[in-house]
């Protein structure tokens, strides 16, 4: 338990509304969009999208790119990703048969398409032109350009699903084993990973009357459950919630709570009077 503190006497009417009123709420989770059966686009409609990083995979240079894509129409920024996804397909194929590991594949895949049409039918045709000093931190960004532009012209989550997806998620369960290996080789015991915790927030009505409670409990599916109990141990009913941090997890490095929002235009002293449950 983090915190049991009396409802101010303003919230005790409706202590739902009070409840719902003051913290923001998680964001819905992202929309998935399945494109691997659409038709490609045309090499001179994809590749000027490209052709607007100049060569470069800044952080700059991907935002400019992910601009131009998201001017087009939702079918043509779809059909992008999934060309893009077929592009990178191909690649994979070519350097896993030259030998590259898992762990610089994405990246690799991500910087011969940065660099354009030419650099792609050269590396293609033989993975040993392939230039390391293409690669930047931000060149696996370069294969999901068109997830970014759709968000953007969206203005919500999306998940796309392409060509690319399953060898995506191979490639990162390969880099995984890899690194396992390495490990187990050179003697490397791996840490403990720090506890990962969420907090959860609930108004409980008991023989003390209305409270508001925050708890943490693991993350895992079954933490609505977990709150639940945790609020109600001492027999008190749930009134409200649990309603769960919208920020990073809790662990030994800290993390977020909550972020709550002011529900009027009140002096900032005088809304924390009214409105902040007092220990």
């Amino acid at each position: 338990m983090l915190w049991d503190g009396a409802l101010p006497e303003q919230a005790q009417a409706d202590p739902r509304s009070w409840f719902d009123g003051n913290v923001f709420r998680e964001e819905p989770p992202a929309e998935v969009i399945d494109v691997s059966g659409l038709r490609p686009l045309e090499d001179d409609e994809f590749w000027p999208v490209i052709d607007s990083l100049g060569g470069r995979m800044w952080d700059r240079t991907i935002q400019i790119a992910v601009s131009v894509l998201a001017q087009q129409d939702e079918d043509f920024i779809l059909r992008w990703e999934e060309t893009a996804a077929r592009k990178a397909l191909v690649l994979a194929d070519a350097f896993e048969k030259a030998g590259i590991a898992a762990a610089r594949e994405l990246h690799s895949i991500g910087a011969v398409l940065g660099k354009g049409e030419e650099a792609f039918l050269r590396v293609y045709a033989d993975p040993k032109t392939f230039d390391w000093a293409w690669v930047s931190d931000n060149s696996p960004q370069v294969i999901w350009i068109g997830s970014h532009a759709l968000e953007r012209r969206l203005g919500r989550s999306v998940r796309i699903e392409s060509s690319m997806s399953l060898r995506h998620r191979d490639i990162l369960e390969r880099r995984r084993l890899e690194v396992a290996e390495y490990q187990r080789e050179h003697g490397i015991v791996e840490r403990p990973r720090d506890p990962s915790l969420t907090a959860a927030r609930g108004i409980v009505d008991g023989s003390n009357g209305l409270r508001e409670r925050l708890v943490l409990v693991p993350s895992s599916l079954s933490k609505d459950q977990e709150a639940t109990a945790a609020m109600t141990a001492d027999g008190s009913r749930l009134v409200a919630g649990p309603e769960f941090a919208n920020h990073q997890s809790i662990g030994l490095w800290g993390g977020v709570a909550f972020s709550v929002r002011r529900r009027t235009a009140l002096p900032l002293d005088e809304y924390i009077t009214r409105y902040v449950t007092r220990p």
